[in-house]
């Protein structure tokens, strides 16, 4: 009789294991995309919005600054203006979806390009015009970052146009903003690392305003983006099309 109640035990001890492991593969693949959507919520308003953002680019031995008005009409659209230096005023991308255009006075035509190709340092274009990781990657959960109490979530792109292949991301498991994430060209290689820094309340919401983004060869190179100025805003269609970038 004690050995059967024994064996009913074990039993039911793995049963409830097997249930156990299998509601948090479950409750994985349900909540994985929902916490990248929240962490979006904390790089960046969620409605149609302007920020002003300084880049500051160390390249070891120097340091250069450049400065951008971004205007955010949704997720897909958006403007970024360069407004110093001087000699690069009136520089402009465009981004609709996953098209972008760069428009420069000398060139007086938007020309297509990618959101993968570098704005300056190690900043992509898709860096600066664009927040969307939700919409732009399938997420799944990876794992758990003890340490600084985080939960890792492998992103992998939707779309090859997007600005990265792959990315590891770190969100703090307690209020999902979002740590640092590690960015993976298609090739497998790790390309550089972002951490996500100076969270203020703007918006009624913790955002982040700093973001420093590490070259992953050459450890002394970064690219520090400072965001000021967040101010929602209205935008019209208008401001928004690419035959009408020069004015």
């Amino acid at each position: 009789m004690k050995s059967l109640t024994m064996r009913n035990f074990l039993c039911f001890v793995v049963s409830a294991s097997v249930l156990f492991l299998g509601s948090i593969s479950f409750a994985s693949t349900q909540t994985a995309q929902d916490l990248v959507k929240k962490a979006d919520a904390h790089r960046g308003l969620q409605k149609s919005f302007s920020v002003q953002v300084k880049v500051v680019v160390n390249d070891g031995s120097e340091n250069s600054e450049q400065v951008y008005r971004v205007r955010v009409k949704d997720f897909e659209t958006s403007l970024v203006e360069q407004i110093e230096p001087v000699r690069a005023q009136g520089r402009k991308l465009l981004m609709k979806g996953l098209d972008m255009w760069l428009f420069t006075p000398q060139i007086k035509k938007a020309v297509r390009i990618s959101l993968q190709q570098r704005l300056t340092g190690d900043v992509a274009n898709g860096d600066i015009s664009r927040t969307n990781y939700a919409d732009d990657y399938n997420a799944k959960i990876a794992g758990q970052d003890e340490a600084l109490k985080a939960t890792i979530l492998e992103l992998r792109a939707r779309d090859k146009r997007v600005t990265y292949h792959r990315v590891k991301y770190w969100i703090e498991t307690s209020s999902q903003r979002p740590l640092k994430s590690e960015f993976y060209a298609l090739s497998g290689k790790l390309m550089k690392t972002a951490t996500f820094s100076d969270f203020k309340k703007i918006d009624g919401l913790d955002r982040m305003t700093r973001v420093t983004i590490q070259d992953a060869v050459v450890k002394s190179k970064t690219s520090t983006l400072i965001y000021t100025n967040h101010r929602p805003q209205k935008f019209s269609d208008s401001e928004f099309n690419k035959e009408q970038m020069d004015r």
